[in-house]
């Protein structure tokens, strides 16, 4: 599907449910983006991506 969409020009966002492997997957940038939330003057959004792929499981 994100193969199509870039293909197609399609801008994407996707949302994913919260699993153990995404948690270890983004642990890193989840604890940096928290020291920089907590280091700012101002509290405002602090947003931070991160891309990864995982395998696909053979069928």
């Amino acid at each position: 599907m994100l193969d199509w969409c870039r293909a197609n020009g399609i801008a994407f966002i996707f949302g994913v449910a919260t699993t153990s492997t995404l948690r270890k997957r983004v642990a890193t940038v989840e604890a940096s983006t928290t020291r920089r939330f907590e280091r700012a003057k101002t509290k405002t959004k602090v947003r931070r991506f991160k891309e990864f792929h995982i395998p696909r499981l053979a069928t």
